[in-house]
Formats: C-alpha cells, sequence, structure tokens
C-alpha cells in the first residue's frame, strides 16, 4: 500500500516539476509598496514574530517572579 502512495506522489510531483518548467513563466504586474514606513514590508513578519517571543517570555518571567515571591 504505501509503494502504491509513493509512486502516485511521485508521479504527481515529477508532473508538477514538468509542467512549470515547460510552461512559459508568467509574471502577474506587481504594484509598487508603499514606501510611508521605515519598516520593509520583508521584514514585519519576522518583527512581528520576535515581538510576540519577547512579550510571551516577558509574560512567562512575570509569572515567574509572581509564583516564585509566593514562597
Amino acid at each position: 500500500m504505501i509503494t502504491g502512495v509513493a509512486k502516485r506522489m511521485a508521479e504527481q510531483f515529477f508532473s508538477a516539476v514538468d509542467k512549470e518548467l515547460s510552461e512559459p513563466n508568467v509574471v502577474a504586474a506587481v504594484t509598487p509598496a508603499v514606501r510611508n514606513s521605515w519598516i520593509p514590508a520583508e521584514s514585519r513578519p519576522l518583527l512581528v514574530g520576535a515581538a510576540g517571543g519577547g512579550a510571551l517570555t516577558l509574560l512567562g518571567v512575570w509569572i515567574g517572579y509572581l509564583l516564585g515571591r509566593r514562597r
């Protein structure tokens, strides 16, 4: 059963790769990014993740402090 599934997945993969390589590459029109921000749009997800992780870390430290103080 696993062999059949693996063969089918391999066929799908290689047909998709062949399709990508044989068809012309069509690039969609890209609207220019609004440059009214000092943070580049490409780095926003990274900064949001870092800020969220930092906030969660500080929350954990604060909760640990409160729990440790009770003893």
